[in-house]
């Protein structure tokens, strides 16, 4: 081997030396973790979840390690992490959607369209998701196993834009067997039997978009071809 490629190849070594001394170097330890997309859960919660350690540099972080310690997270249905140097993990968060309160006697379970339960509440007034009447709900681990008037509850609510979500106080199946919605303002929609579920749902939402819920008495969907609104 000629002087020259000896040459290249100690400087070569030291310079990968080097490098794997650098990115190992306390320079790296990880110092700051940002958290994004959460609502449901606290930074504090997902920091904790995550099982991130900050005396731990960022590259020998297990990165899907941690994406599965949050994973199994009922709130959380899919999280992306990044390293950003020198010291900082991201967590960007997607979680479950709120529909809906389930009384479970004891607490009351927020759940999302699938049935995880997001959340667990001593009294109603914690709240500000729809109470769902008349339904049965089996808990199971962390979700709820989903009855078939609960699975056309949560399918109603679903079709509902998000910004009226908040209007409603609740949604039952009564005794005919019919759907019927309940604002907050007192005012109540009248689905009838559940079906064209979705066709109903639309017409909904463009009356919410015309009238102000406060005024709204009563909405007769039961005939979905022949709305009906009458107001305060």
């Amino acid at each position: 081997m000629s002087r020259r490629k000896y040459f290249y190849l100690v400087l070569t070594l030291l310079m990968i030396i080097s490098f794997l001394f650098f990115i190992n170097s306390n320079y790296f330890l990880l110092d700051k973790v940002i958290i994004e997309g959460n609502e449901l859960l606290s930074n504090e919660e997902v920091i904790i979840s995550s099982a991130l350690d900050k005396k731990e540099n960022i590259f020998r972080i297990d990165l899907e390690k941690t994406s599965d310690n949050l994973m199994s997270m009922p709130q959380i249905q899919g999280v992306v992490l990044e390293r950003s140097l020198p010291a900082t993990i991201e967590v960007f968060v997607d979680e479950r959607q709120p529909l809906g309160v389930i009384d479970e006697g004891s607490e009351y379970l927020l759940i999302d369209k699938e049935g995880w339960i997001l959340a667990e509440f001593d009294h109603i007034n914690e709240v500000d998701y729809p109470l769902l009447e008349g339904v049965e709900a089996k808990p199971d681990n962390n979700n709820l196993e989903l009855s078939p008037d609960l699975e056309i509850v949560l399918d109603y609510l679903t079709g509902l834009e998000k910004k009226y979500l908040v209007e409603v106080k609740k949604i039952e199946i009564d005794s005919e067997r019919e759907v019927v919605l309940y604002f907050l303002d007192s005012g109540r929609v009248k689905f009838g039997q559940p079906f064209e579920v979705e066709y109903k749902l639309e017409i909904l939402n463009l009356i919410l978009a015309e009238v102000d819920i406060s005024s709204i008495d009563y909405i007769n969907l039961s005939y979905h071809n022949n709305p009906v609104l009458r107001l305060k």
